[in-house]
């Protein structure tokens, strides 16, 4: 039974971005939920089963603030989902947000070989980049346009080229610091080419926030770890403002035009928080509703878009679910960080050590891009993300217990 949680848990780690929302018009995301939903199944049982192992986990998962208070955003998200018009969305983002919750659990208490967790990811994420170079060439599911330019604009099997982005920003620096602490010659070798092709991804998505996020994540290798990194910096400039399109998307980012309409809708949900800062206007209400919030802000929306996301995590966090859910949601994000950061000292697999290191530059550049997208709420970037911080901090909690 353990095997199978095991199994079913690392079948689900490799599917989930490999298989897109959509393919030819039909909605392809029952293959992820019913593996999802095989693993709740067995590990219901499993747990009924060894009940005795599964209450002290309980017990400890409720003195954990992180957790704690993941259950308690989870709470409210299902109480303001009643509020909303459109209760339906709300309670999906609920039971959504359950999943990482649920996984977080195994992945933290269950005896799981964390290597071959990092073992699924790298084959997935080597297919998601060579189906972006694929795609690139042959335009096959990409985006063509952008602000009136023609571009290719790559988003793999992620579904949208700005989660693309996040989700490479996520995944290269634990590789960068593999790449730097790796002694084996096949492997470096590996790490090397993979670490070209994400960068090639990150450019062919001409997301403005996927290239912020490269290069403040650098920043922060250079200001937390060494001055050796900035030798990755300086190519990557340089090869950012040579490709004309991507060296357009850069200086986009300083473009007012193209800024406003995030700034109108930043607006907007600053307001709709300040009217409803209790309450909220219901879990995931934001998006479904824009068009009516659209003509009651007339001044603030922009105009031309049917529907639009907040472009904000923390935005859509405050105005949907009040104060209440602004301060869990940050509380968690705190107790994440403090985590990633204490791991990284008890961590005894320099692997694994090497990853937590990485992977503490990416939460922090995952915090900067959700002011700007909201990425906390992609599921194949946030299952990720909980999954990282939950292997970081099982490590932390087997260690406690030996």
């Amino acid at each position: 039974m353990k095997k199978l949680v095991n199994y079913l848990l690392l079948l689900y780690i490799f599917i989930l971005p490999l298989i897109p929302d959509v393919i030819n018009g039909h909605n392809m995301t029952f293959v992820t939920q019913v593996c999802l939903g095989v693993l709740i199944v067995v590990y219901i049982v499993k747990s009924f089963i060894f009940r005795k192992d599964f209450i002290k986990y309980l017990k400890t998962f409720f003195t954990d603030p992180l957790t704690t208070f993941m259950v308690i955003l989870c709470v409210i998200m299902l109480m303001t989902s009643f509020g909303g018009i459109n209760v339906k969305l709300g309670i999906k983002e609920t039971i959504r947000f359950a999943s990482y919750i649920f996984i977080y659990f195994i992945v933290k208490f269950e005896d799981i070989e964390y290597k071959n967790v990092i073992k699924v990811f790298m084959v997935s994420i080597s297919i998601i980049l060579v189906f972006g170079i694929v795609q690139f060439f042959t335009g096959i599911g990409a985006s063509v346009t952008l602000g009136g330019y023609k571009f290719i604009r790559v988003e793999s099997t992620i579904d949208n080229p700005n989660a693309y982005g996040g989700f490479l920003n996520i995944v290269i620096f634990p590789i960068i610091l593999l790449l730097m602490n790796c002694r084996e010659k096949d492997k470096k070798i590996f790490l090397v080419v993979t670490l070209i092709a994400i960068i090639i991804n990150i450019g062919m998505t001409m997301s403005r926030n996927a290239m912020l996020g490269l290069f403040a994540g650098i920043i922060a290798l250079i200001a937390i770890y060494s001055l050796k990194y900035i030798l990755i910096l300086i190519p990557a400039v340089v090869a950012a403002f040579i490709v004309p399109s991507v060296r357009v998307r850069i200086l986009a980012i300083f473009d007012k035009t193209q800024n406003n309409s995030r700034l109108g809708v930043w607006n907007m949900a600053l307001d709709l928080f300040k009217k409803n800062p209790i309450k909220g206007i219901g879990n995931g209400n934001f998006v479904e509703n824009y068009p009516l919030l659209k003509h009651n802000y007339k001044q603030l929306a922009a105009d031309w878009a049917v529907t639009y996301p907040t472009h904000n995590s923390y935005l859509k966090v405050l105005c949907e679910l009040g104060i209440f859910g602004g301060v869990s949601f940050a509380v968690i994000l705190i107790s994440a960080l403090i985590k990633i950061k204490k791991s990284i000292n008890i961590c005894k697999d320099d692997i694994i050590k090497s990853i937590a290191k990485g992977f503490l530059i990416s939460f922090i550049v995952f915090l900067v891009m959700n002011c700007i997208d909201n990425l906390f709420f992609v599921p194949k970037l946030a299952t990720y993300v909980w999954i990282m911080v939950a292997m970081l901090d099982g490590i932390m909690y087997k260690e406690g217990m030996r």
